[in-house]
């Protein structure tokens, strides 16, 4: 028998014909539409906490950073208190040798030491087995005047760990800027200036002498500027 065909008189009969493929097909795309915004979601999450994790992560770079400064603020202010300490020791009276002991006549402060010195003037010669180290003196006579010259200073030594006998200041300073020149320092004016000294490459500083024959002081060793 032939089958007889359906006729569909209107838009609702259509409707009500493929009700269910249309319901399907609604069903299907906002099922797909849930699971791409889902996606998204899980997208944005995963990106969200990336974003925290890198912030964390530069979080804690900073902290350790901070942590490396204040150490290092600490050592600074540690090394900047030994320099003062070392600076009130640096200052020494000079005290006649004779019969005014108690008297104070002047003051001597050794202000930076350069080791080792490499700014050499071209004209001067020296021993390749030996370094250059400058000092900057300042000097104040008090009560009378006061003689300074280079080779009033002497720097006292150590080789191979041996006490060395002490080695006197060039008689010209072998740098280029402001020498000391030798002055009859009067009373209440301050001098300052620089002498160097040729010490052997393996000598180790422990101090400088002063002694212009009539004053005398030992000294120290100032702060080194390498």
């Amino acid at each position: 028998m032939e089958r007889k065909k359906l006729k569909i008189h209107n838009v609702s009969d259509y409707f009500l014909l493929y009700w269910k493929q249309i319901f399907i097909f609604f069903i299907t795309l906002f099922t797909i539409v849930i699971i791409f915004l889902f996606s998204l979601i899980l997208i944005n999450m995963n990106d969200s906490q990336r974003l925290i994790q890198l912030k964390i992560n530069k979080l804690l770079v900073d902290s350790s950073e901070i942590n490396n400064n204040l150490t290092i603020l600490e050592q600074n202010y540690l090394e900047l208190e030994d320099i003062q300490n070392k600076l009130k020791f640096q200052l020494s009276e000079l005290n006649s040798d004779d019969d005014i002991k108690n008297k104070s006549f002047g003051q001597i402060a050794l202000k930076i030491l350069i080791d080792p010195f490499i700014n050499i003037q071209k004209s001067v010669q020296y021993n390749t087995s030996n370094r250059f180290v400058a000092v900057k003196i300042e000097a104040m006579a008090i009560s009378q005047p006061l003689s300074i010259r280079p080779t009033d200073f002497t720097i006292s030594l150590y080789i191979d760990k041996k006490k060395s006998e002490s080695i006197t200041a060039d008689k010209v300073f072998s740098g280029t800027n402001d020498p000391l020149i030798p002055t009859l320092l009067k009373p209440d004016l301050l001098l300052s200036g620089w002498i160097s000294f040729q010490i052997p490459l393996n000598a180790e500083i422990i101090g400088f002498i002063y002694s212009n024959g009539i004053f005398s002081a030992k000294l120290g060793v100032p702060p080194i500027l390498e």
